[in-house]
């Protein structure tokens, strides 16, 4: 197999891009092969290696914050994803992130923020509303917490799974437990 890091070489003798280099080394073999293994120490030593290459693209800065957040490394996390946002803050994904990465240390009114600026730069992105709901249901904001599961059941097109949850959960809040 073919190392991660002589597509960094490559990278640089070529100048392409960080998010074309985090394409080569990533998109099809290799993150599959760190998210199956749990491999994500390896992910982010790569994330940090396409800031490297090119510091001004957002999207690996996002990628670092999910892995170190996969972790337990919040804080950590938090900071990538407040690097995301300073380099493209028309990006709702990483205040999604920064949105779950705040909930999980109990930071849950500023994890309130980033989900609502998360769907303020994409309204029609359901993910910040199922955030948000558990949020704002983990807060006893059990009204505001079924607006956004609703909204996130309008909005989500994926596995249905995901819109079942979030109706129960409804019927729950909807009963006070």
């Amino acid at each position: 197999m073919e190392s991660l890091f002589s597509h960094r070489k490559k990278a640089k003798s070529n100048s392409i891009s960080s998010r074309n280099w985090f394409t080569m080394s990533h998109s099809q073999q290799y993150w599959k092969r760190f998210i199956r293994s749990c491999r994500k120490e390896e992910a982010i030593e790569s994330y940090q290696q396409a800031i490297r290459v090119d510091p001004k693209d957002a999207y690996p800065y996002n990628g670092l914050g999910s892995a170190l957040s996969a972790l337990g490394r919040n804080e950590e996390a938090i900071e990538a994803y407040q690097q995301a946002i300073s380099v493209d803050p028309k990006s709702a994904y990483p205040y999604y992130g920064l949105g779950n990465a705040l909930s999980d240390i109990g930071r849950k009114e500023e994890a309130i923020e980033a989900f609502q600026q998360a769907i303020s730069v994409d309204p029609k992105s359901a993910y910040p509303y199922n955030g948000l709901g558990i949020v704002l249901s983990a807060l006893g904001r059990n009204e505001e917490a079924i607006e956004a599961y609703q909204t996130f059941i309008k909005l989500f097109s994926g596995d249905k799974y995901w819109i079942n949850r979030a109706k129960g959960i409804i019927e729950k809040l909807q009963k006070g437990e």
